[in-house]
């Protein structure tokens, strides 16, 4: 069967939406859906042989061709600029506060560790030192107490106490998992000499003897760390403020070239939703070949200058947007991280856009050779009742010109009976069922046809064929108005002899 739209006795299905209960969107019921409605009902219960139902309905076939989204490969983003209180990179730390740092222990095979600490009283700070080469990239990243009342700041400092990078959230308790992690990266110039590095921290606000930070530290040699890393403003895009902006239209945008090259490492990325988009929601994925395997997060900003980033629940990768900024941070999630086997990651952004539209394509209920004409009446779909009906269709959204498939749409499927409408006989007269579309948009949504009153009848040599017009829908159950129906027959045979 071909797919088509229609336009078939609409104002019956809103008018008996309207009528239930079900949620019609503001304007759909106009005062021309409201005339045809009128048209229609009541109806004419009388038995005929053919007589044409009062039933105005328009039946035009329209092929549509759908064209896949299209994937856009990312290779280089804009960086945004620091939007973070000071202290800026170039702040100096007295360096006397750094003269008992600890130093921390690059004996062992490994190039990364960690270990807890406390910094008893507010305002206080804890230094830690470490000898590297240029053109090593050192990252750091601060797990800070599970306490509201608790704030610490994370810098790397040079050798004479200058800052160098930092991370500065706010703290914000996302449930059980606390604050997200301060976390900042430094690559050092290829051309510096061998010297001391400082991984810094310093108390905003309050501080704890028996709640510890625990301080993660690791160091990449040149190769290890893709081109990304680093961001324009010379900072490390291990944090929500150096995030590179992803641009979302239409189409899927993929993230390449990208890897997780330490156990501590993190990609920022932020998405602005703006008011005039097409979608309202996001599908998200990240996936490697690496055993180094990786996850994705997602957060909002509930400050300004500072981040006070709250975590936002995903259902099956699918983010619901509105309005605003949506940071994504991907995390290494291996249990034993491979230093061996750093590859690529693949960041997978696509708009589920709105739906513009639904299509019937095909019903199949009782009989193999479903479609008949009667004198008449055109060509319609024929079954028995009590008979499960499956109406097949698909959901689509129109932009730039370009028809494209929607999944994850609920879709409400209808049957309805005219006849027992107009004796206010709700029971036989709907029926319903629940989809939700797939991938390519499709849908396969059943219902169940109810008894057959007779408004029509044929006889034969040895039956009566009773036969009601009625009619199949199918509409996007968040939005009534996008619906498209097929007048159909719900036959019931007695035999006489």
């Amino acid at each position: 069967m071909k797919y088509k739209i229609k336009l078939i006795s609409l104002g019956i299905a809103i008018s008996m939406l309207l009528s239930t209960g079900i949620p019609v969107h503001a304007g759909q019921a106009d005062d021309a859906t409201l005339n045809m409605l009128k048209d229609v009902l009541p109806m004419d219960t009388s038995q005929n042989n053919g007589d044409v139902l009062p039933m105005q309905y328009v039946d035009s076939l329209e092929d549509i061709e759908l064209k896949e989204q299209e994937q856009v490969e990312v290779i280089d983003l804009p960086q945004p600029d620091e939007v973070v209180a000071a202290p800026k990179i170039g702040t100096q730390v007295d360096p006397a506060d750094l003269s008992g740092s600890r130093l921390l222990n690059r004996t062992r095979s490994t190039t990364d560790g960690y270990f807890d600490d406390y910094i008893e009283t507010a305002g206080g700070y804890k230094a830690y030192s470490i000898v590297l080469a240029g053109g090593k990239y050192l990252q750091a990243k601060l797990d800070i107490p599970h306490d509201a009342g608790i704030d610490y700041d994370l810098f790397i400092l040079d050798q004479n106490g200058v800052v160098v990078a930092y991370s500065q959230y706010g703290t914000y308790l996302n449930g059980s998992e606390g604050t997200v992690s301060e976390a900042t990266g430094y690559l050092i110039p290829l051309t510096n000499p061998t010297e001391t590095y400082f991984i810094y921290i310093e108390s905003v606000s309050g501080a704890s003897i028996t709640q510890p930070f625990t301080i993660h530290y690791s160091v990449s040699d040149p190769g290890e760390f893709d081109k990304f890393e680093i961001s324009a403003n010379n900072r490390s895009n291990d944090n929500s403020t150096e995030a590179s902006e992803i641009s979302v239209t239409d189409n899927i945008v993929t993230i390449v070239n990208r890897n997780i090259s330490s156990p501590i490492d993190s990609d920022w990325y932020k998405i602005v939703v703006p008011t005039n988009r097409e979608y309202d929601n996001l599908n998200l994925s990240v996936t490697t070949a690496s055993s180094n395997t990786c996850a994705l997060e997602v957060y909002t900003n509930l400050g300004s200058t500072y981040h006070f980033l709250q975590r936002i629940p995903l259902t099956n990768g699918v983010l619901s947007v509105t309005n605003g900024t949506y940071y994504i941070r991907v995390t290494n999630t291996a249990p034993a991280f491979s230093s061996g086997d750093i590859q690529k990651y693949a960041l997978s952004v696509a708009p589920g856009l709105r739906p513009d539209g639904i299509m019937i394509t095909e019903l199949v209920g009782s009989e193999s050779s479903p479609y008949v004409a009667y004198p008449g009446f055109d060509v319609r779909f024929r079954t028995e009742p009590s008979h499960p009906v499956e109406i097949y269709g698909l959901v689509y959204a129109i932009s730039g010109g370009y028809q494209y498939p929607i999944a994850n749409t609920a879709v409400t499927g209808m049957y309805f009976n005219p006849y027992w409408y107009s004796q206010n006989n709700d029971y036989l007269a709907l029926s319903y069922g629940e989809a939700v579309t797939n991938a390519s948009g499709q849908f396969t949504v059943t219902v169940i046809p109810r008894y057959v009153y007779g408004m029509y009848s044929i006889t034969h040599a040895m039956s009566i064929q009773y036969r009601d017009s009625v009619e199949f829908a199918a509409y996007v159950t968040n939005n009534p108005g996008i619906m498209d129906s097929e007048i159909a027959w719900a036959i019931r045979s007695v035999y006489t002899g």
